[in-house]
């Protein structure tokens, strides 16, 4: 348990007097870290901000809660691969924030943070789920299943994106929203593209499947009409009928 630190823990392999050292990873693992002053920056650092030469965590069983960032990583050649983590990662401003690196994340409680769940920025590579299993990060595909319930979109967003739209879109599937109660559209959680032009897009979808058709909502074009997996010609909800018989 490491309480009230600037940095509760600090991965790099940079030392601004000994220069680089060769490509490193680290495991982190069954941590609590927690602050309760607001000065606190990161709970768990993932730094590659000052090497070339690549630093990669695997970050499971922990708890980070009271800080500006649970988890951060940054840097083109920071890569973390979040996983199994119940703590939760709760009470910051945001919970993990990723800025040019790599992260594939998958069963974590990211509920309660105060301004985004998630927060991508400069060019991150994101996999919060991946139904197509694209392993687009090189980590490997997220299975989902985060938790990214109670967030509003007014006050505070489940995924807050903004990866400019020429650079990499952020995978969000097969994760628990809180769609279609009390979230009646999962966008409405979601700050990509939608919000503001500039953004990539978030693509996202409700952990299950919703209208208890027998397809997942991974691969439902209409994960709230048992009758239909596409929108058809009429749209989700909408039977493709043609009951004037005018062959249209």
């Amino acid at each position: 348990v490491l309480t009230n630190n600037l940095l509760g823990v600090h991965a790099t392999n940079f030392d601004r007097i000994y220069g680089e050292a060769d490509p490193s990873e680290v495991v982190i693992k069954n941590v609590v870290v927690s602050s309760t002053d607001p000065a606190d920056t990161r709970g768990i650092f993932i730094d590659g901000s000052g090497s070339l030469s690549g630093i990669g965590a695997e970050i499971t069983g922990v708890s980070a809660v009271g800080f500006e960032e649970g988890i951060g990583i940054e840097g083109d050649d920071a890569a973390a691969y979040i996983h199994s983590n119940e703590g939760p990662i709760s009470g910051n401003d945001v919970g993990i924030a990723v800025f040019g690196g790599r992260a594939r994340i998958e069963t974590t409680d990211l509920r309660g943070n105060l301004i985004a769940g998630v927060f991508t920025l400069a060019a991150s590579i994101v996999d919060l789920g991946d139904c197509g299993d694209t392993n687009f990060t090189g980590l490997g595909s997220s299975i989902g299943l985060n938790d990214l319930r109670d967030y509003d979109g007014v006050v505070a967003w489940a995924i807050y994106n903004q990866n400019f739209f020429n650079f990499s879109d952020v995978l969000a599937q097969n994760n628990f929203f809180g769609f279609p109660v009390p979230v009646a559209d999962i966008d409405d959680v979601v700050f990509d593209d939608t919000d503001a032009p500039i953004s990539s897009s978030v693509f996202a979808s409700e952990a299950g499947d919703s209208d208890g058709d027998g397809t997942s909502n991974c691969d439902d074009g209409c994960p709230l009409d048992p009758a239909k997996i596409a929108p058809g010609d009429c749209g989700c909800g909408v039977a493709d009928s043609d009951t004037d018989a005018d062959g249209t």
